[in-house]
């Protein structure tokens, strides 16, 4: 049987059985009978590697081994950098006044219809809005996309 062009794993061209085999001992303990790449071992036999000599490539086998990243040294900082940020907001949110209009007492929110007679008109009520009353009689809404509204409000020709 003559073959015609070139083998697999550096092979040369012609015969594949009378390529070198890879000789290596396999499970058995006889030779493996493997035909043989450049380096005289068998593509499962091919030799441990002596691994990654430059910078870059030390840092591939890293990323290529990494599972998840939870424990690195930089993922960790910056789950402490967070925790602190998250600290020092609730800290600052501490200190913050309640009712920002009068008394500085803490408000309390609940969802109701407010008559929002700010824009100009009188004819505009948001429904389900965020009322933030004060024990002072403060009321103050919390109205999101106020930008936008005031645009819908604009275009809205009815009033």
């Amino acid at each position: 049987m003559s073959g015609k062009g070139w083998l697999k794993n550096g092979n040369p061209p012609g015969d594949f059985r009378k390529a070198p085999r890879c000789g290596a001992k396999n499970r058995r303990g006889l030779a493996c009978q493997q035909p043989g790449m450049t380096n005289g071992r068998c593509r499962l036999h091919g030799g441990k590697s002596t691994g990654a000599r430059t910078p870059e490539g030390r840092q591939r086998i890293a990323q290529a081994n990494l599972k998840h990243g939870y424990y690195a040294k930089a993922a960790r900082q910056e789950r402490r950098d967070f925790r602190a940020l998250v600290k020092r907001l609730r800290q600052q949110v501490r200190e913050l006044p309640g009712c920002l209009l009068r008394c500085g007492r803490p408000t309390r929110g609940k969802r109701q219809s407010y008559q929002y007679e700010e824009c100009g008109l009188n004819s505009v009520t948001l429904l389900n809005l965020l009322m933030f009353d004060c024990e002072c009689g403060s009321r103050v809404p919390e109205i999101p996309a106020i930008g936008e509204l005031h645009g819908l409000i604009a275009l809205d020709s009815s009033y």
